[in-house]
């Protein structure tokens, strides 16, 4: 599923995807509320990708419990695929 800021909740299907995809060019964004219902449904383990840390540090400061790493190039996502082989 992919959780989307506009809804604050998971989305599976490609068209609805698309859409909402679309909607957050223009809406607001439910940061905090998309955190917190990803660790009521049991989410543990996030991956920021690109760059820094930035979202890693305010997802712990909503829950501190939600394990977040910061990927910054190809060769750590690499290494993370050959982890999970």
């Amino acid at each position: 599923p992919v959780y989307t800021n506009v809804t604050a909740s998971p989305v599976t299907d490609a068209d609805s995807i698309r859409e909402v995809m679309l909607l957050q060019l223009t809406s607001s964004v439910r940061w905090i509320e998309t955190i917190e219902k990803m660790v009521k449904d049991g989410v543990s383990k996030a991956f920021e990708l690109g760059p820094g840390n930035v979202l890693a540090g305010l997802v712990k400061r909503i829950d501190s419990t939600l394990n977040v790493l910061s990927v910054s190039d190809a060769s750590e996502i690499m290494e993370i695929v050959n982890e999970k082989a």
